[in-house]
């Protein structure tokens, strides 16, 4: 298709380790609105994620990482299928959203074979503390962990260790102080890459 004029618009860069890859046109990354997602406050000293049936679809969404990763931490996980976690199942987006800006961390992993999943970076443009399982557990395709980004979107808050993500999570329930230094260095680089002016941007010189 791409020799009969298909151009190709590419969402991350390690889309470039999948066999066979086809080029691209152009690099333009997803984006959400900054003013939509914002202003995380960490009262609640607890670590939680949002995913669509995170044990009914794994290992595709990795539930062992967090169940082993929070054992011992309060948690929650949210979302449709949550309940077989004990979550509330289903929620509305705005309190999808306040629960995002309220809880002190979130502990994302992943979906594969996805780069990346919105659900990071409404966590990362929000602010709340995120903590990124690693790439060696996206092993269901052979070049999943060549094709993961989410880790190195949350800067050095992530581990393929379980109980090294735990302790990093133990580190922000303990201080918000640190907690809020995470917020503030994580949301700051998201919106550098993924603000919903800069992708326009690159959009708009792409379509010229």
């Amino acid at each position: 298709f791409v020799q009969d004029g298909l151009e190709v618009v590419r969402y991350s860069p390690k889309e470039r380790n999948i066999p066979g890859y086809a080029g691209e046109d152009a690099l333009i990354r997803f984006y959400k609105d900054e003013d939509e997602w914002t202003g995380w406050i960490g009262d609640s000293e607890i670590v939680i994620n949002i995913t669509q049936h995170l044990r009914q679809r794994g290992p595709w969404t990795n539930p062992d990482f967090w169940m082993e990763a929070t054992e011992g931490l309060p948690h929650v996980a949210l979302g449709p299928g949550s309940e077989e976690y004990g979550g509330p199942g289903q929620i509305t987006l705005a309190t999808m959203q306040k629960s995002l800006r309220d809880a002190r961390a979130y502990l994302y992993t992943g979906t594969q074979p996805a780069s990346y999943t919105l659900g990071l970076l409404e966590a990362l443009m929000t602010g709340i503390p995120t903590v990124s399982i690693g790439p060696s557990h996206m092993q269901i395709f052979p070049y999943g962990h060549e094709l993961y980004e989410g880790h190195e979107l949350c800067g050095t808050m992530w581990s393929d260790d379980p109980a090294e993500a735990r302790d990093l999570l133990e580190g922000l329930l303990a201080d918000h102080d640190l907690a809020r230094q995470v917020s503030q260095h994580q949301q700051f680089r998201t919106r550098q890459k993924f603000g919903r002016t800069v992708v326009g941007e690159d959009w708009a010189r792409f379509l010229g």
